[in-house]
């Protein structure tokens, strides 16, 4: 589920099209290496974006995404739900001048329908790539029981980690070869 709720995490900071620099103070709980499902159910990090702003990611937390602003005001957002604090932050209208974010009720239809017309989908893939990256780069940390690791988002590599770098990829079978 971790790009699901980390898109929503990019979207509202305008990272569609980088990333954080940094996955930080991480922490998780592995099942034995012979467990069949061998995927951390307990965890939790911190992404950090360059500009400063963090986001803490965990397991302990209610599923969805919690944006907390200033005088007290949040919003909260999972899969069909939509809190606000205080209630009436929903109904607030936004201006002309503020931003409109793109509005797709099924993604399905979404898709298909950019396929006739050749525009973007609400979901590119390669919005899809940045967000699940912050996953793959907190499953590095995790199974080398790195507490941190420092992330370039323009070149999209680990710095100062060779051993969490050849973690991003897997040699390709040959008959596979590009």
């Amino acid at each position: 589920m971790g790009a699901h709720h980390l898109d929503i995490l990019q979207w509202a900071l305008g990272m569609d099209d980088s990333g954080p620099v940094a996955i930080e103070n991480v922490s998780a709980q592995l099942p034995p290496a012979t467990d069949l499902y061998n995927t951390a159910t307990a965890f939790a990090f911190d992404v950090v974006y360059a500009n400063g702003v963090r986001a803490n990611v965990s397991n302990r937390h209610r599923n969805g995404v919690l944006f907390e602003g200033e005088n007290d005001k949040s919003i909260f957002v999972s899969r069909g739900i939509l809190e606000s604090k205080p209630d009436e932050l929903r109904r607030e209208k936004i201006s002309p001048g503020e931003i409109h974010l793109y509005e797709s009720q099924l993604q399905e239809r979404n898709f298909i329908d950019r396929i006739y017309d050749a525009q973007p989908t609400v979901s590119p893939v390669e919005v899809g790539h940045r967000s699940i990256t912050i996953a793959h780069l907190a499953n590095i940390a995790i199974r080398l029981g790195r507490s941190k690791l420092q992330w370039d988002p323009v070149a999209e590599k680990i710095l100062n980690d060779p051993a969490a770098s050849r973690l991003l990829s897997r040699p390709m079978r040959r008959e596979y070869a590009v």
